[in-house]
């Protein structure tokens, strides 16, 4: 029996930013669809910044999967956005579900300064705008919890020697979630589900071929 690849699809739930998370309702959708090539685990996550590490560490250990996809919503960006390093500090100025604001912290506090993204990014770009979705490298993930999860799957790869590839994908917010925000005055960007669904498969998508190769 020929073995296929494990990837890991790990998103946000709501905050403060987004009531309603475009990143969960990427999920939703992804989990309707048959997956023949990869074994897709889908993971939706609390924003709750400590108790993230036990998240990312737990499931990096029962699974030990392949590759990690994270997806979080930036409010205000419309493009797709391939985040290629986490750094190692948390800096909120907008607090977690739970309140929490952490300023000038670590991520790790034994953590390298920096981690590169180890998804193939770049085919990832070029396949969504070879597709016509607007989508870009991005080399800041801020210091909120999109770099957090980023900076702490690449940590925990490292600590336990797996051989996962990992990466984070910002995305906009929903053109569906942005039209039941009132009051309208002022344009706001986003961009439709469906568009952000077909992107994170056709990722999906790349990743599987990357390991047939």
């Amino acid at each position: 029996m020929v073995s296929i690849p494990t990837i890991v699809v790990a998103g946000y739930g709501g905050w403060a930013k987004a009531k309603v998370n475009p990143a969960e309702q990427v999920l939703r959708q992804l989990t309707l669809k048959r997956w023949t090539k990869c074994r897709v685990e889908f993971l939706e996550i609390p924003v709750d910044s400590l108790q993230l590490s036990t998240t990312v560490e737990q499931t990096l250990l029962d699974l030990k999967p392949d590759a990690w996809i994270g997806l979080g919503v930036a409010s205000g960006a419309n493009i797709i956005k391939a985040e290629m390093v986490g750094v190692n500090w948390l800096h909120f100025r907008v607090p977690d579900i739970k309140g929490y604001t952490p300023k000038l912290q670590r991520v790790m506090g034994d953590g390298a300064c920096a981690y590169d993204a180890t998804l193939p990014n770049q085919e990832i770009v070029q396949v969504l705008n070879k597709s016509s979705i607007p989508a870009n490298l991005s080399f800041s993930a801020g210091t909120h919890m999109c770099n957090q999860m980023l900076y702490s799957t690449r940590y925990f790869v490292e600590k336990h020697q797996l051989p996962t590839l990992c990466g984070f994908m910002h995305i906009p917010q929903s053109a569906e979630n942005i039209s039941q925000t009132l009051p309208w005055e002022v344009p706001l960007p986003s961009m439709p589900l469906s568009t952000m669904t077909n992107a994170t498969e056709l990722a999906i998508e790349v990743i599987c071929q990357h390991f047939s190769n």
